[in-house]
């Protein structure tokens, strides 16, 4: 557990940017908006 906890805090800080970021918010909104989804 000790090993894995330096790893696990960077995957866990990755995933936040990542959900943060525009991309996720264009599949939010275009699941919202029933369309397909438009990434730049």
């Amino acid at each position: 557990m000790n090993q894995a906890a330096p790893a696990f805090d960077a995957s866990l800080a990755f995933e936040m940017l990542n959900f943060m970021g525009p991309d996720a918010a264009e599949g939010v909104a275009a699941l919202r908006d029933r369309r397909p989804p438009r990434f730049p």
